[in-house]
């Protein structure tokens, strides 16, 4: 329950609720896509991922991790393929485990690529309807403009002050390169947090903070997309609520405190005072990854 009041009361979220932001309502279809992972309506759930990414293209960072998820959990209730040690086991029913566990294997591959294909197409059809109804626009704002995108102003990220004292705004290759470091930690975390349901749910909580904190441009709303998994994870975390006090006040008073100095003397004094914004946005990122870690 204190975990739940901190999310639904937490001022970043009313801040985000009441400006016109709809990432609230892609947060829940995140949650609805869990839960049929968890019980496992793996149609479902690809249907919601599917819609997810269609709304907000940043849960697609969570594919190879949910790919990974879905097959050790089928993977563990197949019978296990007879090792050759097995010597007291004849030759027949050897065949016929192997076989059996071939089988299984086939079933989920089999599963997979229907999930895949179901995410797709609810991804595509959307896409198709509104490039129906709004044309070019829509699909460029929905996707390719991410991808290009270069903001110098209201942006937390640590490449702000990169895009603003040099031309790489003008270079679309630079702007993709800057994907590169988050792709990297990305792949990792998904390799290693695949094992349980419980490391999976940490690792999407690891996967949203790293895309957030290693994305070139950094908005307020983009913290609503990890408290409700960092509501999920602190049952798991053997740290006292002092300590989860105190690292919430940090990242909360020092980080973004820090850097709403800096911006308001920018943005409403008048103050050319980019090199300090970058710096604050430098100690924010740092107490970013130290909670991570």
């Amino acid at each position: 329950a204190a975990v739940a009041s901190f999310i639904v009361f937490n001022p970043i979220v009313f801040n985000v609720s009441t400006r016109g932001n709809a990432d609230q309502l892609v947060v829940v279809i995140v949650m609805i896509t869990l839960y049929c992972y968890f019980e496992r309506y793996y149609y479902l759930c690809g249907l919601f991922y599917g819609l997810s990414i269609h709304l907000k293209i940043y849960p697609l960072i969570y594919a190879p991790l949910f790919v990974l998820s879905i097959i050790r959990k089928l993977s563990s209730a197949l019978p296990q393929p007879p090792l050759h040690s097995q010597l007291d086991m004849d030759g027949a029913t050897r065949s016929f485990l192997r076989n059996d566990y071939n089988e299984g294997l086939k079933k989920i591959s089999k599963l997979i690529v229907m999930i895949i294909l179901i995410t797709l197409s609810v991804i595509i059809s959307l896409g198709c309807f509104f490039y129906y109804v709004y044309g070019w626009e829509c699909l460029y704002e929905t996707y390719f403009y991410h991808f290009v995108r270069t903001d110098h102003r209201h942006n937390f990220s640590i490449y702000f002050y990169m895009i603003y004292v040099s031309s790489v705004a003008k270079s679309s290759l630079t702007s993709l390169l800057m994907f590169l470091p988050q792709v990297v930690v990305l792949c990792f975390i998904s390799y290693r947090y695949f094992i349980s349901d419980k490391a999976m749910i940490f690792g999407m909580y690891l996967q949203t903070m790293t895309f957030v904190a290693f994305n070139k441009v950094m908005t307020v709303q983009y913290f609503v997309w990890y408290l409700p998994l960092f509501a999920m994870v602190v049952p798991f975390l053997d740290i006292s609520w002092f300590t989860h006090l105190v690292l919430y006040l940090i990242w909360l008073l020092l980080g973004q405190g820090m850097w709403l100095k800096e911006a308001f003397k920018l943005e409403f004094l008048g103050e050319s005072n980019f090199f300090n914004l970058f710096i604050a946005s430098c100690l924010f990122f740092i107490i970013n990854i130290t909670m991570m870690v």
